[in-house]
């Protein structure tokens, strides 16, 4: 538990808190930073709240379950690395984080959904 400014804010670490949260967002309300956030990347499932947020999550966990992730950490791993492997290093100067994040999440999951040569 923290303050961020003026609102008294807990982050959840503990699994079953987390689960508590996942299972009942309708008891809960995001930080208003997430709707800031939302603008700057879009209204994904992390963003998201209400109904959407309900949607969203539906679609996600048809797909990422635990086995399934924990079965692939090796590939993502590697994926990562290729990923950071072809930037050289003056190319971290001006790094365009969010793009490049958002690059390598899309590509972790073109590669498992759809193969090696995506």
């Amino acid at each position: 538990m923290t303050n961020l400014g003026s609102s008294v804010t807990i982050m959840l670490r503990d699994p079953q808190l987390i689960r508590e949260f996942v299972n009942k967002p309708a008891l809960y309300e995001k930080h208003h930073v997430f709707r800031t956030m939302k603008v700057l990347s879009g209204a994904g499932l992390a963003m998201a709240e209400g109904d959407e947020w309900k949607i969203h999550r539906k679609i996600v966990s048809s797909c990422f379950n635990y086995e399934f992730l924990t079965g692939n950490i090796p590939n993502m791993m590697r994926i990562i690395n290729e990923f950071l492997d072809k930037i050289p290093p003056q190319g971290y100067q001006d790094f365009p984080v969010l793009m490049k994040m958002q690059e390598i999440t899309g590509d972790i999951i073109g590669r498992l959904f759809f193969g090696e040569k995506l």
